[in-house]
């Protein structure tokens, strides 16, 4: 299988997830591995987690499986915390088919904490230091870049922990950190036909620069990929986001897919999470 799909931050958005899953079936995709938090702030929770289990999906686990496991709730924002508390009753007290019930929550309880594939890629949800709490994303680069207290340490540690080639999701925002080797430098054109240079240490490209999403991997490069999220995406762009990792070819490509938005926010508001709602339709 020389092609894999990498989805993240499903989020209970039932129709992001079959959206995202329907273009995978047609990119002909049968590898597909989730990097976390399937559940929390949208309306379906148990119905994505059964869209995994048909699938036989490897899964590691997000800070809100977690905390849905631990019923430890004190580092959510208060709306966060109350949707934690709504998806817990939904998953093990409501009314739902026993063996249903069951086969969702033995799931969660299956999920890793991270998973190196046969290639030597890593998959988790946060960073490698933290695969639970910790945001690793474009933000460090930028504090790397201004040259911010232990913004190059926070990277260094995290790219010692992983060979080549590491999936992240949790901050719902799509985008490369690359580590040149020094001495080393390299061009890419984006899609305007614009040059883009990777330089000795640490880069960043946001999809949206490259050609067609697709990024091409080099041996003598580190890249940290997150790939965004399913069904919470927050670069204002409101659109589902799922990476392609093509082992063959040596490239991965950021795909959004584009779903029934409304209904998905309409679902959530009705369950009182109005902000959790608007943010779904602006993609913040």
């Amino acid at each position: 299988m020389a092609r894999k799909a990498i989805i993240s931050d499903m989020h209970g958005n039932l129709e992001a997830t079959i959206a995202v899953f329907k273009d995978i079936d047609e990119q002909n995709i049968e590898n597909i591995i989730c990097i976390g938090d399937v559940i929390g702030y949208g309306a379906n929770p148990g119905e994505c987690l059964d869209e995994l289990i048909k699938r036989n999906i490897v899964s590691t686990k997000g800070n809100h499986e977690s905390a849905i496991l631990a019923e430890c709730y004190e580092y959510f924002r208060p709306e966060a915390r109350r949707s934690l508390l709504w998806t817990r009753e939904q998953l093990y007290n409501s009314s739902w088919h026993f063996i249903r019930k069951i086969r969702r929550i033995n799931f969660l309880h299956s999920m890793r904490e991270k998973y190196p594939d046969e290639t030597g890629a890593l998959y988790l949800h946060g960073s490698p230091r933290d695969w639970k709490n910790e945001y690793l994303s474009s933000g460090d680069y930028i504090n790397y870049i201004y040259k911010r207290p232990g913004a190059k340490r926070k990277l260094d540690v995290n790219f010692e922990r992983f060979s080549k080639l590491c999936f992240n999701g949790h901050n719902h925002i799509p985008g490369l950190i690359i580590k040149v080797k020094q001495e080393l430098e390299r061009e890419i054109i984006d899609y305007q036909k614009k040059k883009i240079i990777l330089t000795s240490g640490y880069n960043l490209v946001y999809p949206k620069e490259l050609t067609d999403g697709i990024f091409e991997l080099k041996e003598e490069e580190q890249v940290l990929v997150n790939v965004g999220s399913v069904g919470q995406p927050r670069n204002c762009d409101p659109s589902a986001s799922y990476f392609i990792y093509d082992t063959k070819k040596m490239t991965v490509q950021c795909r959004r897919i584009s779903y029934d938005i409304l209904k998905a926010a309409a679902k959530i508001k009705k369950l009182g999470f109005r902000h959790l709602a608007e943010r779904l339709t602006k993609g913040e």
